[in-house]
């Protein structure tokens, strides 16, 4: 029997939240790539990798403390959108490349710090994607990867699960996973299996800019890759009566009220000593 692969490790899942996707990303996102380049040591001469860079939150913000970046993606469709920010923010250190995570088109020794920035965590193969970033690293390098916490450590996702709830209640809950990077036992065990030394896993929470209940729905719903795949289960029309649910929903739990959410990430930290 084949194994059943996750949705959201194929590209065509991200390819259709592609044209949404930035600005969802941009507000749950920024803080996690903040903190991830404070688990670097960025400076002029250096070259780094940017793997499953998406719309290239992280990229942007490194490029100006760097001397070249590369951005890969296995979504043709991010790249275009990511191709547009660096136009409009007029960014020449950055290079594009469209390619896997797993097989990554690089020399070995090539870079002197990789981030994978909640990618890595959805690769068939992680420790594949582990080893070609340890491969890919010069000596000495590092390596900076986010994965998200459990739902339980993140408002913004129980939040986000209460309402689909509330208008399928059948639909199935979001559970803990032992066996992914929501365990840090598993993103140390993986990350020392494919080479890294001095291994650390570090929880992060962090408070989202304020939003309203409806410009977090419209986020959430159309540039988020795993409601857009519950979306695409149902007709036009039956989404827009499970939409005008969550919409009473939120009306009537918040009303004209900001939200104040907030969500947790594991970052995983390792060095490549040899």
């Amino acid at each position: 029997m084949s194994e059943v692969k996750n949705p959201l490790s194929q590209s065509n899942s991200w390819d259709n939240v592609a044209g949404s996707y930035a600005q969802m990303a941009d507000w749950v996102m920024t803080p996690f790539a903040k903190k991830a380049l404070e688990y670097s040591n960025l400076s002029p001469e250096l070259k780094i990798l940017d793997i499953a860079c998406g719309t290239g939150i992280l990229s942007c913000m490194a490029a100006s403390s760097v001397a070249h970046v590369d951005a890969l993606d296995f979504s043709e469709e991010m790249l275009k959108d990511f191709h547009t920010r660096i136009s409009k923010r007029e960014l020449r250190n950055i290079e594009l490349i469209h390619g896997d995570g797993q097989a990554l088109p690089f020399a070995d020794n090539s870079y002197h710090y990789s981030f994978s920035l909640f990618g890595l965590m959805f690769f068939p193969d992680r420790v594949k994607g582990f080893s070609e970033m340890y491969r890919t690293l010069k000596k000495g390098g590092s390596a900076v990867v986010a994965s998200w916490a459990p739902t339980a450590k993140s408002s913004l996702m129980q939040l986000t699960a209460e309402l689909i709830s509330s208008a399928l209640p059948d639909a199935p809950s979001p559970r803990a996973n032992s066996l992914t990077l929501e365990n840090p036992e598993i993103f140390k065990e993986e990350m020392e299996k494919a080479g890294f030394q001095s291994v650390s896993i570090v929880e992060y929470s962090a408070e989202l800019p304020a939003i309203t209940p409806q410009l977090f729905w419209k986020l959430m719903s159309s540039g988020g890759a795993p409601i857009a795949l519950l979306k695409s289960k149902y007709s036009e029309a039956d989404w827009e009566v499970i939409n005008d649910k969550i919409m009473m929903e939120l009306s009537t739990r918040f009303a004209d009220k900001m939200l104040l959410l907030s969500t947790t990430a594991y970052f995983g930290i390792g060095r490549k000593n040899s």
